[in-house]
């Protein structure tokens, strides 16, 4: 049941992020003052960030009945989005010290829009990494510990894929 709510909840989620994608195309596609800007090359560090993360998330799943070893990766996915969030407020911080702002163009102000309601979701799935990288063998039945894996793997999965496309969008559709 757990994992059939957390598709569900997904679906908002999707929502909100195809409204954004769809309003930043329609929104270049008019064309007026639509000036873009280079984007932070912490950037592609963000993506290996996310990308070990789920390696280590999906890793640490697998370790059913290797405790020690799961927690680790838990932590390692745990680490590897908090430095994804600290990557992010790096590229903020790089762009409005180059004078970039949420109303210097339309395509800085979708920069802003998307990677900050994306880093609010992170914030969401991080929670979950941090109850896993947390758990302690003795403190929770296993079954319990395997349904709040699963369904934080397939959230912070998803996060990843909204990740992937919303920066190759940045990057290539400017």
């Amino acid at each position: 049941m757990a994992v059939f709510g957390i598709w569900l909840s997904l679906v908002p989620v999707l929502v909100l992020f195809g409204a954004l994608i769809f309003s930043y195309l329609a929104r270049k596609g008019y064309g007026t003052q639509w000036e873009s800007f280079p984007l932070p090359e912490v950037l592609w560090l963000n993506t290996l960030f996310l990308l070990i993360s789920s390696a280590a998330l999906e890793w640490s799943r697998r370790r059913k009945g290797q405790a020690v070893q799961a927690q680790r990766g838990f932590q390692v996915a745990f680490g590897m989005g908090m430095l994804f969030l600290a990557g992010q407020a790096v590229a903020w911080s790089q762009y409005i010290k180059s004078g970039v702002i949420v109303s210097t163009s339309p395509h800085a102000g979708f920069f802003y829009v998307l990677t900050a309601a994306h880093a609010a979701h992170v914030i969401g799935g991080l929670v979950g990494l941090g109850l896993l990288a947390v758990w302690r063998r003795h403190q929770w039945k296993f079954t319990t510990v395997s349904v709040l894996a699963r369904v934080t793997a397939i959230y912070w999965h998803f996060l990843g894929f909204l990740w992937l496309t919303m920066f190759m969008l940045l990057k290539f559709w400017r």
